[in-house]
């Protein structure tokens, strides 16, 4: 099948043949085999790992941002159960139980894997972190030790004993990551695994020093070592950062049946916790999973005492509902993502009978496609925004995504908000552009992008999100600043981690 983009032009996914005899052969797939994209031709897009329904099989699955929705299916075999990150262009699988790997994926190169590392037997590992492009940390959900690796080889570089701030039976069961400054954030589930995998109390954020990978004590006045304690139990979503307070959030489900739970908000400034920013009876059931891309509107997957499931809206600041995007009377929905640049919504449904994406208006919440079937059951979603060409100013459409044609004197970033690099173009300025640089939301010079430009009016230069010395950038407010022989523009840019 060939297909249209936003650009006009065509893409072949098929350049790479092969045919899938049914869902029994996904798992003898090479792993070489991947989407044959072009890379001058695939726009933003959805990476979404899923798998059969007896969870014996999986794949991925490519689907465009934006009507039509364009998509790809069983693209290439990996473990049934998959969630993604990216980082620095590339995507790292987390192939959790049973798989016990990282697969590293790179969209600029049809999508072939250029690494695959283990993360210990049995290790299940839940979430990745980076530190910077050679520093990274696995959080492995079935044992009691944290794992920092090298990302560019898979090497296992140090190991963290957590087994201190685990329950009774041992295992501290750790989850999500998140980076404050030269500080690591670990939450912990905490459950006891000898009575029915039970929530016992407090779970934890471990909070473990940069530079000596060392647990910090997070309270002087009791004795051993302690963590930051959670106001409920059973952190089951991955952790959020505002970019601009940097504050944390946890999502915290507590016990099933009790709405006990909510979405917790922690100063790691301070140490302190910040309170439920939403509870569980503002959602109106357990929190399953939740997400935001600006920190200010928030989707979350809720669960019912019989079962059903629903994808309700709230405000992060307020904590008041914004209502239901859709509800199911099946236990359906078991990922979402979001992106504000398209105003849409994703809802991974994984129904029995009929699986698939569905798409929302973030901002309505109308439903602006049917199902779109991606072949098996989608578990996890990843926006992605596209390794090349379809990401820069293009024309606008309905739903106002950016503009092309700009007069002299403008500066323009995308996308926004960004999860790891962002393009910059300006125009105008005078016969000279002497400095384009990013600037932290005190003024404070991040990076100098390029000095002394002279050229074309309208240039185009790439942010890789790190700082002068090459490290990650932290997620937050930043401004991209260029000066020139009449005068300045400054922008403001948004960086996700």
């Amino acid at each position: 099948m060939t297909s249209p983009n936003r650009s006009g032009r065509t893409r072949d996914p098929r350049r790479r043949q092969f045919t899938l005899l049914g869902i029994a052969l996904l798992g003898f797939l090479s792993c070489g085999w991947a989407f044959a994209a072009d890379r001058d031709a695939l726009s933003d897009y959805l990476f979404i790992p899923a798998n059969d329904y007896e969870f014996s099989a999986g794949s991925y699955s490519l689907m465009e941002m934006g009507e039509p929705w364009t998509h790809e299916d069983n693209l290439l075999s990996i473990c049934p159960d998959a969630i993604a990150r990216v980082y620095n262009g590339l995507i790292y699988v987390i192939e959790r139980a049973g798989c016990d790997n990282i697969l590293v994926l790179d969209p600029h190169d049809d999508f072939s894997v250029v690494l695959q590392f283990s993360t210990g037997p049995g290790s299940n590992p839940q979430d990745i972190c980076f530190v910077s492009s050679s520093r990274a940390f696995i959080t492995r959900y079935d044992t009691a030790e944290l794992w920092e690796v090298n990302p560019l080889t898979g090497d296992h570089t140090d190991t963290i004993d957590l087994s201190v701030l685990a329950d009774g039976d041992g295992w501290p069961e750790m989850m999500g990551m998140a980076i404050y400054e030269d500080r690591l954030y670990v939450s912990l589930q905490r459950l006891d695994r000898d009575y029915y995998w039970t929530p016992v109390f407090p779970s934890y954020l471990a909070v473990i020093d940069l530079a000596t990978n060392t647990l910090i004590d997070q309270d002087a006045n009791s004795p051993g070592l302690q963590g930051a304690e959670l106001l409920a139990t059973n952190p089951s979503t991955l952790l959020l950062q505002d970019p601009l307070s940097q504050h944390i959030y946890v999502g915290e489900t507590g016990s099933y049946g009790v709405q006990d739970g909510g979405i917790e908000a922690f100063d790691p400034a301070t140490g302190q916790s910040l309170g439920f920013v939403v509870t569980e009876s503002d959602l109106g059931g357990d929190l399953n999973v939740w997400t935001s891309a600006d920190m200010m509107r928030g989707f979350a997957v809720v669960l019912s005492p019989s079962y059903t499931t629903s994808v309700v809206a709230f405000d992060l600041q307020t904590g008041s509902s914004l209502g239901t995007v859709t509800s199911s009377d099946e236990y359906d929905y078991v990922a979402l993502a979001v992106d504000p640049s398209y105003r849409e919504v994703y809802v991974a449904d994984a129904n029995y009978t009929q699986p698939g994406i569905h798409v929302f208006d973030s901002e309505t919440f109308d439903p602006l496609s049917g199902l779109i079937d991606i072949g098996l059951y989608p578990r996890w979603i990843l926006p992605m925004h596209g390794p090349a060409s379809d990401i820069g100013p293009t024309p606008d459409d309905e739903r106002g995504a950016r503009v092309r044609g700009q007069s002299p004197g403008v500066l323009e970033a995308w996308p926004q908000p960004a999860w790891g690099s962002v393009e910059v173009a300006f125009t105008g300025l005078g016969s000279q552009i002497v400095d384009l640089s990013i600037l932290d939301a005190q003024g404070r010079l991040v990076k100098a992008v390029a000095h002394d430009l002279s050229g074309p009016l309208r240039q185009a230069f790439r942010w890789d999100g790190t700082r002068e010395d090459g490290r990650p950038a932290p997620g937050g407010a930043y401004f991209v600043r260029a000066s020139g022989g009449d005068g300045q523009i400054t922008r403001g840019i948004r960086l996700l981690r």
